[in-house]
């Protein structure tokens, strides 16, 4: 069968200088591989060079997060966007923005970037320092951006609420749309096996965003912001409080590549069968009805093994694009699309 691939994500490190309290990117878990094996099995500028280009061969409108750990560790960041830039891929970083000098360093050096994420999450009934730390300097890089760079850097914040500060986010979300940047809308969801090498947090209903009145109510008063990328996604997410399985064919829309190369399951669940049966090159041929191997099925199998369900922004983007709930703006994720004087 041939398919879109509309969203894409590739940590291209697993390192990073915060250990905020939700994410496990940054920790070994007992079934996958140690940190000291994705530390000296991350590849380099020239590998994920082929890498795009590869995709943009089979697949030149998917749109990709570059993120992390945090990828302003990596010393070629300005290189490959660079790269990126002249190839035409659409993507935007994911950074925690504090790391000034590397920052500093990626702007002076790049004609432009198409796409810039800061994670900017609601402060307010906040419990954890490095959370309200990276948000804080989020939250002010992106507004001077757009002060400063407003022809080279095009601007968007990673809101993610949890149980505690889900009242707070409509003022959140106001003061963006004051400073014409996007929000991007999500929950935090839980680590429900050590399969879960993103997610750091056990579930129970007091942390995580629950289906009630009170949310459908914060999400419908978000969604009357015209700063808030893919509004419609946050009816399906809303549904499946507070996570839930998904169809494979939303996986396929949006895969994600690890650090060492290799195919994730998901974002949320690194996984058993994929990572080791298949290669994104035959991830690129099976969308275009070229492979030789059964992808749905290696899917399928970990699906059945290894998740137990999960709740991000992207699995709806896929989603939404899957279900026609969606434009040709929510596509690019409201970023810059044409060429960038």
């Amino acid at each position: 069968m041939k398919y879109e691939i509309p969203f894409a994500n590739v940590y291209l490190t697993r390192k990073c200088n915060l250990k905020c309290h939700y994410c496990n990117v940054w920790k070994s878990t007992s079934v996958y591989p140690d940190m000291k094996y994705y530390n000296e099995n991350e590849k380099d500028l020239e590998w994920w060079k082929k890498f795009f280009k590869d995709w943009h061969d089979y697949q030149p409108n998917t749109f990709f997060s570059i993120l992390g750990g945090e990828p302003l560790i990596v010393p070629w960041l300005p290189d490959l966007v660079n790269y990126l830039n002249e190839l035409g891929t659409l993507y935007t970083i994911i950074t925690n923005c504090t790391l000034t000098k590397q920052l500093e360093n990626l702007i002076n050096n790049v004609k432009f970037i198409r796409g810039f994420t800061a994670s900017v999450d609601v402060i307010q009934g906040e419990y954890d320092d490095d959370r309200a730390y990276k948000s804080q300097i989020g939250l002010n890089t992106l507004i001077m951006m757009k002060e400063k760079y407003k022809n080279k850097i095009d601007c968007t914040a990673e809101v993610t609420l949890n149980a505690y500060n889900l009242k707070y986010a409509v003022n959140l979300i106001k003061v963006l749309n004051k400073y014409n940047i996007y929000a991007s809308v999500s929950v935090i969801d839980p680590k429900l096996s050590e399969y879960y090498d993103f997610s750091n947090i056990e579930y129970n209903d007091t942390t995580f965003v629950q289906k009630t009145d009170e949310t459908k109510r914060v999400f419908d008063d978000i969604r009357k912001y015209d700063n808030i990328h893919m509004p419609k996604l946050l009816d399906l997410l809303y549904e499946d409080l507070p996570y839930s399985k998904h169809d494979i064919r939303d996986l396929l829309g949006y895969p994600s590549i690890d650090s060492d190369g290799k195919v994730r399951y998901s974002l949320r669940i690194r996984g058993v069968i994929v990572p080791n049966g298949v290669t994104y090159l035959d991830l690129l041929k099976y969308s275009n009805g070229q492979s030789n191997i059964n992808v749905y099925e290696m899917y399928k199998m970990d699906q059945e093994k290894y998740d137990l369900g999960f709740n991000w922004s992207g699995i709806y983007m896929a989603k939404t694009i899957r279900l026609g709930l969606h434009n040709d703006h929510d596509k690019n994720h409201g970023l810059w699309t044409a060429d960038i004087s």
